[in-house]
């Protein structure tokens, strides 16, 4: 999310992986598959760690001990060759399959050697992930011995509260989500790793090997009924990748029919933005009346004011069935081209 977010991470269409026919590893307190879309909230010490190394290397404080500084310094440089959250696609993509230094190792070896990257070069994804796993390596024993529990328990805790908050709601909440933007009603298990710490903006959905959506949120970055909209925005993008026809897709069709194209920002923006307007308003619709949106919080929207006020105009007229979804959606997209017009 909140690509992130997402968000948010992750907030534009996540990075697939390579395809891979092994079977997967065993996955940390995976959930069994009921019908219809279902969270699966997932806590994996090494992809806490994993994702501590990350945010240790965005921030501008030095990292200690020695061993999280080196790592950190080495996810600082690939980060700065991938272009930011979602160019970690194809690594991200691989870490359900991950559960220590040794494995990351091994998965990270079947990467391609080479990378496009978001800019149009070419980075040496594979040589430049085993230089990642050898530092992980190095600073896991470290990571084990001294945090690895508390931190551990925090965020068991924290997947407690939400399986009676949260996952008690999400039948409700999916429902909402599927019935405003008409997403597959299929059977899809949407992983959600619970991590302490993220590089902003806290949350992103990668694709795993199998091409599935697969999300990751901080719960640093998040607190209170935030958290829960993170997870569903998170979960909107998974839904997103699964469903071939949605409300998302309509739109993006609609957005090129009129002259924006994907290289533009407001064919990423204008359905970002939905997400965020749908996800805020389930959780004040389902769990929390009083909630407050993410976007409005932190500050999401303003960074896409003109199309943010647009849709928070727009969209709650069509949840409460003012308007169909063909004239809410032929309405924003003529309202989004004279935007871009008048620029």
């Amino acid at each position: 999310m909140i690509a992130a977010f997402l968000l948010v991470s992750s907030f534009v269409a996540p990075v697939s992986g390579p395809v891979r026919s092994q079977a997967p590893a065993p996955q940390v307190d995976a959930e069994p598959t009921t019908a219809g879309p279902k969270l699966d909230l997932r806590v994996s010490p090494f992809v806490d760690l994993y994702f501590m190394v990350r945010h240790a290397a965005a921030s501008k404080e030095q990292a200690t001990p020695a061993e999280l500084a080196a790592a950190a310094a080495v996810a600082r440089e690939l980060d700065a060759a991938l272009g930011g959250p979602l160019g970690w696609g194809p690594i991200e993509g691989l870490l359900p399959r991950i559960d220590d230094a040794v494995s990351a190792k091994r998965e990270f070896a079947t990467l391609p050697a080479t990378l496009r990257t978001r800019s149009g070069g070419t980075l040496e994804l594979r040589a430049n992930a085993l230089k990642l796993a050898d530092a992980l390596a190095v600073y896991e024993p470290v990571y084990r011995s001294t945090l690895a529990a508390e931190r551990a328990k925090a965020l068991v805790a924290a997947r407690r509260e939400l399986e009676g908050t949260l996952l008690a709601k999400q039948t409700e909440a999916f429902e909402s989500i599927l019935g405003a933007l008409e997403f597959s009603r299929a059977e899809l298990v949407i992983p959600v790793y619970l991590v302490l710490d993220a590089p902003e903006p806290g949350a992103v959905t990668q694709r795993d090997d199998a091409g599935r959506g697969v999300c990751f949120v901080s719960l640093g970055a998040h607190a209170g009924t935030l958290l829960h909209e993170s997870i569903l925005h998170e979960a909107l993008h998974a839904l997103d990748v699964a469903s071939p026809t949605s409300v998302l897709t309509k739109l993006r069709a609609k957005l090129e029919a009129a002259g924006i194209g994907p290289r533009e920002r407001e064919w990423r923006d204008v359905p970002h933005t939905l997400m965020f307007v749908q996800a805020a308003e389930t959780v004040r619709r389902v769990l929390a009346p009083e909630h407050r949106a993410y976007g409005d919080v932190a500050g999401y929207y303003a960074k896409v004011r003109s199309i943010a006020d647009l849709e928070l105009a727009l969209w709650p007229r069509r949840l409460a069935g003012e308007l169909s979804t063909e004239v809410a959606l032929d309405e924003l997209v003529r309202a989004v081209v004279a935007l871009r017009d008048a620029r």
